[in-house]
């Protein structure tokens, strides 16, 4: 199964969008969300080497085979799961 690992801010706009878009693209695909607030989490973050949020990292088996930073469209973000479904 895809899990996307979703690095973002609490206060951050565009953070609170790419969540809802991910919850729209939760109803027609199957895949895991791991969220991690960088605030809350910084070791975390570091260690993924984030650099700016909202940062979704594409895992298949526990290993990362994409990562986008920013807001993608829900059509975007099926692409992408279903490439690495």
């Amino acid at each position: 199964m895809v899990t996307l690992k979703k690095y973002y801010g609490k206060t951050c706009a565009p953070c609170l969008s790419l969540g809802r878009i991910l919850g729209k693209v939760q109803k027609t695909r199957e895949f895991e969300i791991e969220t991690i607030e960088i605030e809350d989490e910084p070791m975390l973050a570091d260690y993924a080497n984030i650099k700016k949020i909202p940062t979704i990292i594409v895992e298949k088996n526990e290993v990362e085979v994409f990562r986008f930073s920013g807001v993608k469209s829900s059509k975007e973000i099926e692409k992408i799961i279903d490439t690495y479904s």
